[in-house]
């Protein structure tokens, strides 16, 4: 019983890497496509992963082929067993304004969330900070527009030790982008043992993924820089006074902090708080959604190699306009007109909450990306909300406190079994040889009863008739 306690503390405060997890995992493709091909002879235009599990369904939702917009993730939460998502491809496949809104319809969703990822921002950085302002992506960045580049898909979700798909452009519509290659890898992991970054990044498998943006020899100037620009949003409304909720936190390892965005949490934007009042953080009736990166980036092509730091841009509504530029993607087939922006009170609370969230990869005095020509950054989109260090050493300590007063219970019950059975043992010793009735405390001598029994299985016993014992005295003078 004691070793039982232990084993129940030690796997409630450290569970077992590489366990699977109960969800069934499905990729699904638009009609006649064969992943075996890679889809050659039609393409893929649209990938649904689900995953099947006993208290949800998670869809996520990626392009195909030559997209003709940005990349773009959607995940949906639905019922356990969901109702099928319904694709019209003919509007789908048209790419012809309002007919493409609404293409993709998924009932009974409970809530939804995504990332957009919008272009990549090449800048000079004349001071050397590693550091731009939102003014300045918008006016001073050399836009490489995701609709512009010519995104081609390797669907390796057959592979079994690793689930992905990878976008590659090595060209692009726009004749200033001054291409080299950029990748960006999406892997959904089904158990431990396909995590990335594990002890860096917190996913738990089955409820999210990883994306990973690789940006290779792409033509910038001798101080140029690469700032991806991502548009993460939420299926609730995000007022125009308010912002998503974010964190920054430890990784398991301790040697790199990570960045949350919370995308199901508001926080009023400090210049709308009243003087005095309290930064009190909004959290919606929803399964919440967390966006979270590194703060760090690789810049060279082998894994584990030279790190340079990530700053983080502060975020902005999208400037109207801009949406002209990713009107093809994803969203789009999803919300429909919920996805542009709306500032009238009428219309603000059915539109998608989004913000431009733009990150500078690179640090200061690193000689700037020509000095490698290469950088890479990974990040998370999940279900759930992060796990911090602190929450992990709770875990641990109240795994602790109860388990020690049941180890002690245990114990002490083993040692009072122990005691009770010894003693009983020791007067069985002791009362072996005495006979079944008590000594008459008088001359008499002791008597017992006999019985005669015939052997067997089944042991068959006549009583023996007794002897006369001596009479009481006070039965003697009655009689008298």
């Amino acid at each position: 019983m004691t070793m039982i306690a232990f084993i129940v503390a030690a796997m409630i405060a450290f569970p077992t890497d590489g366990a699977e997890v109960d969800f069934k995992y499905t990729v699904i493709r638009n009609p006649n496509c064969n992943p075996n091909d890679s889809c050659a002879h039609n393409g893929t235009k649209l990938i649904q992963v689900v995953v099947n599990k006993p208290d949800q369904s998670l869809h996520f939702l990626l392009p195909g082929s030559g997209v003709g917009a940005p990349l773009s993730i959607v995940m949906l939460e639905g019922d356990p067993k969901p109702a099928k998502l319904l694709v019209n491809y003919t509007k789908f496949m048209s790419r012809n304004g309002t007919d493409f809104w609404n293409s993709i319809t998924f009932k009974n969703a409970h809530t939804s969330y995504g990332i957009v990822f919008y272009a990549f921002c090449i800048y000079d950085d004349i001071s050397d900070a590693a550091e731009i302002t939102p003014s300045e992506v918008l006016s001073t960045c050399r836009h490489m527009l995701g609709r512009n580049l010519g995104w081609t898909l390797t669907d390796n979700s057959q592979v079994k030790n690793q689930q992905n798909f990878i976008y590659t452009a090595e060209n692009s519509t726009d004749n200033n982008d001054g291409m080299g290659k950029i990748v960006v890898n999406i892997t959904i992991p089904r158990n431990e043992n396909e995590l990335l970054d594990k002890g860096t990044l917190w996913l738990t498998p089955g409820n999210g993924l990883h994306f990973e943006i690789t940006v290779d020899n792409v033509t910038t100037s001798k101080r140029g820089r690469i700032a991806p620009i991502l548009l993460p949003f939420s299926r609730d409304p995000v007022d125009d006074s308010e912002d998503f909720v974010e964190s920054t936190t430890t990784s398991s390892s301790g040697a790199e902090p990570v960045f949350n965005l919370h995308l199901a949490q508001r926080r009023k934007l400090a210049h709308f708080r009243e003087p005095g009042s309290i930064d009190k953080v909004r959290t919606l009736g929803h399964t919440p959604a967390f966006v979270q990166w590194r703060t760090t980036c690789e810049v060279t092509p082998d894994r584990g190699g030279r790190r340079r730091g990530v700053y983080r841009v502060p975020r902005v509504a999208v400037p109207k306009g801009r949406a002209k530029k990713y009107q093809f993607s994803l969203p789009y087939a999803v919300y429909g007109d919920d996805f542009n922006q709306k500032h009238s009170p009428s219309a603000a609370s059915t539109t998608v909450g989004l913000r431009m969230q733009t990150v500078s990869l690179g640090s200061r005095g690193d000689g700037f990306f020509a000095a490698t020509n290469f950088v890479r950054w990974r990040g998370v989109l999940s279900m759930g909300e992060p796990q911090r260090e602190d929450d992990k050493g709770l875990r641990s300590l109240v795994a602790v406190a109860i388990a020690l007063p049941i180890m002690l219970l245990v114990m002490l019950a083993t040692a009072g079994g122990y005691f009770v059975y010894h003693r009983r043992q020791n007067q069985r010793g002791v009362n072996e040889e005495e006979p079944l009735l008590p000594t008459q405390q008088r001359e008499s001598s002791r008597q017992a009863v006999l019985f005669q029994c015939i052997g067997g299985k089944l042991r068959l016993c006549r009583r023996i008739p007794s002897p006369q014992f001596p009479r009481r005295e006070d039965e003697e003078s009655n009689s008298t």
